[in-house]
């Protein structure tokens, strides 16, 4: 036997870096994750919060504005049903008692810039103001709000945010000024004055924001179409536009208020909450909220702003780890100095045994932690690789009896090298079966080739097969022979053989060629002997009829 070659101990500094590096992957890479992994959550978390809370303040402020659009829809329909309304309509009364009643309304409303009323000819006949009534558009029986409003049984017509003659901003309401037997009298238009529901609400909104230190939020009035219909900054009114497939428009379209995070107006990708229009609670259903219940407030503010507490949260976090990596790295260089040189052993020994080597052995130390225990299992696989080395090597020398006991129930290698041994020698017991029985001249014995899988039972039916195709031509041969003895010289040996057992065929059918040429020359033969058969046996009579006259003859000499 070769002697064993001793592994020893050797140090290698880059697999301590590597181990290093190692050490602080595992325990940095997780830290940068988690670093990430929080400020993301964090940011997911504001971006819950800040949009839910926002989404709800922009959804209590719309519900606001619908409020008061709705409440100018019921003073509309009681001007409508106003005797002095009814009375200027119908050009029956003195403007300046129409007048008193149209300024109690604008006061009490406080948002109307003008309230006109028009008669049926589409003309204005009376105003809260000389001034209101100046300004007045005149022969508006054409327009389509005035149609709608005029018609009777028509909800209040309530008409989408835009610019007067004066570029103030303006919603127009109208209704119908109806009789008692309702009888459509005129048209009562009242202007609600946006410019100051824009500074009310958006305005209030946006101070409030700047009073809780939130940095660059604005609010707006998006209507369903995704224009911007109100803004404190006048100049953003009806020249913004939602970008095309925001989801800040169809969540506005579809009615329910939300937050997402977006490039909405072309300004950077912002954090944008919204709130519906709704129904503020006519329980006729005439009123479908302003815009339809498809328009509403949207809350917009940067990212780098809205999500500054998880930006810094992140910041402090990556500090933290950039600390307990120093630390990691320091402690991880003591550890890899401890457990580099087993893992050296361990791994040299894995590379001889790779490389087929199991003549060798480990210097497994004194110690009995876990790299102990490593040095040690590595032991054991190598005496371990090494018996299974000798019993192959047995196996592959023909000899069948190796003594393998597997480690455990999970040692399949040990039990397929037992299982390789009891099938060579299945398999050997077979082959001398049939060889037992090819001796015995029993041809006809064959191989259990179930026995066996795979090669092994590949190798048993090849055997099978070889010994039928031995077989043929014999038996054919014998078959032939026998009816040769019969006297059938017509038969011949007919398979298709190749090699040895073609010449035998060959030489049967020769024979048998041969000895029906003899047999035809013998027949020649015994017919020319039958001839001289004949032709002696007259001879034979002549001369005896000369002996009988010569014996007569001497007789008579005699005589």
């Amino acid at each position: 036997m070769k002697p064993k070659r001793l592994l020893t101990m050797s140090s290698r500094r880059s697999l301590r870096a590597r181990l290093v590096l190692t050490f602080l992957g595992l325990a940095v890479v997780p830290l940068v994750l988690v670093t990430f992994i929080s400020a993301s959550k964090a940011r997911a978390t504001l971006e819950d919060r800040l949009g839910a809370s926002r989404s709800q303040a922009a959804a209590n402020a719309s519900n606001w504005v619908d409020q008061l659009v709705y409440e100018r829809t019921l003073e509309l329909q009681a001007l409508g049903s106003n005797a002095e309304l009814i009375m200027a309509a119908s050009g029956m009364m003195d403007t300046v008692a129409t007048r008193n009643a149209l300024a109690n309304a604008q006061a009490r409303t406080g948002l109307a810039r003008a309230i006109v009323v028009y008669d049926p000819a589409g003309n204005p006949v009376a105003a809260n103001s000389d001034e209101a009534l100046a300004q007045a558009d005149h022969g508006v029986a054409n327009q389509p709000w005035f149609k709608e409003a005029i018609a009777p049984k028509t909800p209040t017509y309530i008409g989408s945010v835009e610019r007067d003659g004066q570029g103030n901003l303006r919603v127009r309401m109208a209704d119908a000024i109806t009789s008692a037997t309702g009888e459509s009298m005129g048209v009562v238009v009242m202007d609600l004055d946006w410019n100051l529901i824009d500074a009310r609400v958006l305005g209030g909104l946006e101070r409030g924001f700047k009073a809780d230190g939130t940095k660059d939020a604005r609010a707006y009035f998006v209507d369903s179409s995704g224009r911007v219909i109100g803004s404190s900054n006048a100049a953003d009114v009806l020249t913004k536009q939602l970008r095309a497939g925001s989801a800040v428009a169809a969540g506005l379209r579809s009615g329910h208020a939300g937050s997402v995070v977006e490039d909405a107006l072309g300004t950077g990708e912002s954090l944008v909450s919204y709130g519906i229009f709704n129904n503020a609670g006519d329980q006729s259903g005439a009123y479908k909220g302003f815009g339809g219940g498809a328009s509403g407030i949207a809350i917009v503010q940067p990212t780098k702003y809205a999500f500054a507490a998880a930006t810094q949260l992140r910041n402090i976090l990556l500090l933290l780890a950039l600390v307990a990596a120093a630390v990691i790295a320091a402690v991880s260089w003591w550890v890899a100095v401890y457990i580099t040189r087993p893992i050296e052993v361990a791994a040299a020994a894995a590379e001889r045994l790779a490389l087929g080597d199991t003549e060798q052995t480990v210097d497994v130390g004194n110690t009995n932690d876990e790299t102990g225990r490593l040095l040690h299992s590595v032991h054991s696989l190598m005496d371990h690789m090494r018996g299974l080395t000798q019993a192959a090597e047995k196996v592959a020398a023909g000899d069948l009896d190796i003594q393998i006991t597997p480690k455990s129930q999970k040692d399949q290698l040990s039990r397929s090298f037992l299982t390789v041994a009891q099938v060579n020698a299945d398999l050997r017991s077979e082959l001398g079966r049939l060889t037992d029985a090819a001796k015995e001249g029993r041809l006809a014995e064959r191989g259990r080739a179930e026995r066996f899988r795979g090669a092994y039972a590949e190798l048993i039916l090849g055997t099978n097969e070889m010994l039928d195709t031995t077989i043929r031509p014999i038996r054919e041969a014998s078959d032939v022979l026998q009816r040769l003895a019969r006297g059938d010289f017509t038969t011949r040996m007919e398979g298709d053989y190749c090699g040895d057992h073609a010449a035998l065929k060959d030489n049967v059918n020769q024979t048998i060629e041969s000895l029906k040429e003899m047999l035809g020359r013998i027949r020649q033969t015994s017919g020319t002997i039958a001839a001289s058969s004949s032709q002696i046996r007259t001879v034979s009579q002549g001369m005896a009829g000369a002996a009988q006259e010569t014996s007569k003859q001497v007789q008579s000499v005699s005589a």
